[in-house]
């Protein structure tokens, strides 16, 4: 949509893909607006369209905020959660990472790029993942060459529960 593209260049792009998904939500309403300003009688007048537009812009910036902030509510969960651990500082910072790309991220992060994020070398990465697929419940995923590791935030909720 070309709307999505305008208003990434002036917000966030995180608000013009959650527009782009609210639109197709709601193409019915959109379309019915689009054909109300091509009727000869309103002589073009583009008023219904526009705010039927404008309330679209403010439900996917409104569900951008609601997911925030629920997943920084979670995040905060989470974090306290692993402060009651044992673990090492960076070990703690690993599963941190993990944890945040879980919350808000559709990609999986590669080893390569965890460890480009916290500053050591790809072994390193891999033999802490392995440590902590011990006594955590991390998964790593193969996608042709790339391995995606990745946290089960349900399993980890219940380890601490009980």
């Amino acid at each position: 949509f070309v709307s999505a593209y305008l208003l990434s260049r002036s917000f966030d792009p995180i608000l013009s893909y959650r527009l782009s998904y609210v639109i197709k939500n709601n193409r019915k309403s959109y379309y019915e607006a689009f054909e109300i300003c091509e009727n000869n009688f309103d002589c073009g007048d583009l008023t219904p369209f526009i705010l039927m537009f404008l309330e679209l812009v403010e439900k996917a910036a409104e569900d951008v905020y609601s997911r925030f902030e629920s997943g920084a509510r979670r995040l905060t969960f989470y974090k306290e959660m692993l402060s009651k651990t044992t673990l090492s500082e960076k070990d703690f910072e690993l599963l941190y990472v993990l944890i945040q790309n879980e919350l808000f991220s559709e990609d999986m992060l590669s080893r390569e790029e965890l460890s480009g994020m916290l500053s050591c070398s790809l072994q390193t990465v891999t033999r802490r993942l392995n440590n902590l697929q011990e006594n955590y419940p991390i998964r790593i995923t193969q996608e042709g060459r790339k391995y995606l590791p990745g946290i089960n935030l349900k399993v980890l909720e219940q380890m601490y529960k009980d």
